[in-house]
């Protein structure tokens, strides 16, 4: 009887342990993959490096194929951190991969290859106990530790006069920023000269990055350098390199953020200049196109003189060829003046949207965070609205319409031509017929 109790009592453990092991075991990878949101490493098709069995590394760190794994995997981690880094700040401006994605992506996987290749020449050195000399497909990826050494002291002998140097151009920053200027949001300029200011400080600001880039390198090489060189001179060209990064840093994130505020300044001054275009078209293309249509009115009653002067015995004719000579030359000049006015306004009319409609309005704000110029903004476009007399919630594409229909007839010659060349067809044709009435 108590045979048959414990045969009971474990087939009742083995029915339990079946069950359970139906809810303990693991999820698919591929479903949860799917059913989670994909982290960075996953978008990008990041491999992930092999694993190094434990002994073989401790192994390999006695010998140089240890400051090549750690070459490999260092180079890995840059580029990782690269790409991550790329990938938050293209996903923040709703970008796609760029060239430098697709350019880092390809380094990646190269860098990958290799590493992988590594591994597979480490274990197979580790399982003959020898260590042999790297495959030649690899080999040139790597440096070896005397090469590195060797390099360590080239860097530690011309840190110096890199130092110098880098020392000599922050100080030539420093004195063309000055000359420059100092800038600020409540500063007013015009856009050419903003324009002008920009391309200077681009200037500066691309040769501060490459000296601040140059500057973080040389200190990353001497803090490397320390771990095996300890002597005074070493730690001190550590120092001072450390002290230089931090003044072309500070001096690096001045002339972004000047730059940041220069570049602001040109958007929010086109805009500006934009709206008082449209602000100045409203007024003068109306006033523009009826004196126009005035002077095309003289033109008629001109070419109506011409063809009654048979009835007044040609009497008037010179005085009528004088009028149309002015007249003609008027038209010439006048009309200058609206096609440009015309084809101004046409163009800021027609594009509407893309400057003044509620989207370009909310990129524009999204690009300059500064409370002052939003505001500026908000006071340009209420002063449009009072100018055309608009509600401050009005739709305005209706307005808009109207005046690209305006500015179009302001600028369009083709009827005003037409007359001018039938004046001068009409008094040459009077001229014609004086002449022969006087012989």
């Amino acid at each position: 009887m108590k045979k048959i109790t414990s045969i009971i009592i474990i087939v009742v453990f083995i029915i339990c342990g079946c069950n359970n092991s139906q809810f303990d075991a693991p999820e698919n990878p591929s479903q949860s993959i799917s059913e989670r949101e994909k982290t960075p490493d996953e978008i990008l098709g990041l491999k992930e490096p092999g694993r190094l069995a434990a002994s073989v590394e401790a192994w390999a760190k006695s010998n140089e194929l240890g400051d090549y794994f750690r070459q490999s995997r260092d180079r890995l981690a840059k580029l990782r951190a690269q790409l991550i880094e790329d990938y938050k700040v293209r996903t923040e401006s709703d970008l796609e991969p760029t060239s430098f994605t697709r350019e880092t992506l390809g380094k990646y996987n190269e860098t990958y290859d290799v590493d992988a290749a590594l591994v597979k020449f480490m274990v197979e050195c580790y399982s003959r106990k020898e260590v042999r000399p790297l495959p030649q497909n690899i080999s040139r990826h790597f440096t070896t530790a005397m090469e590195d050494r060797g390099k360590m002291r080239e860097i530690i002998k011309e840190a110096p006069n890199t130092i110098s140097r880098l020392e000599n151009e922050l100080e030539t920053f420093k004195l063309e920023v000055s000359n420059i200027g100092s800038f600020s949001w409540s500063q007013e300029k015009e856009l050419n000269d903003w324009k002008e200011i920009q391309q200077k400080i681009n200037d500066v600001f691309s040769r501060s990055g490459k000296a601040n880039s140059q500057a973080a390198a040389l200190l990353a090489n001497l803090e490397k350098a320390t771990e095996n060189d300890m002597s005074e001179q070493t730690y001190n060209l550590r120092d001072q390199a450390d002290h230089l990064k931090s003044d072309l840093s500070s001096f690096y994130n001045h002339i972004t953020q000047q730059l940041e505020i220069v570049n602001g300044q040109i958007l929010l001054t086109s805009f500006s200049d934009n709206c008082k275009a449209i602000i100045e078209g409203t007024k003068s293309v109306p006033i523009a196109l009826d004196n126009k249509k005035k002077r095309m009115a003289e033109i008629k009653e001109l070419i109506s003189q011409l063809t009654s002067s048979r009835s007044r015995g040609y009497s008037d004719l010179a005085s009528l060829d004088q009028q149309a000579a002015s007249l003609k030359s008027r038209s010439q000049k006048e009309g200058q003046d609206e096609i440009s006015l015309g084809n101004r306004i046409q163009k800021l009319a027609r594009n509407y949207q893309n400057v003044f409609g509620s989207s370009a309005i909310y990129r524009l704000k999204k690009e300059l965070p500064e409370e002052s110029a939003c505001a500026q903004i908000d006071t340009c476009l209420a002063n449009f609205k009072r100018s055309i007399n608009a509600s401050p919630n009005a739709d305005l594409s209706s307005a808009f319409t109207n005046l690209e229909s305006k500015a179009y007839q302001l600028s369009d010659r083709m009827e005003e031509e037409a007359l001018l060349k039938r004046m001068d067809e009409t008094l040459n044709s009077v001229k014609k017929l004086a002449a022969r009435a006087r012989q």
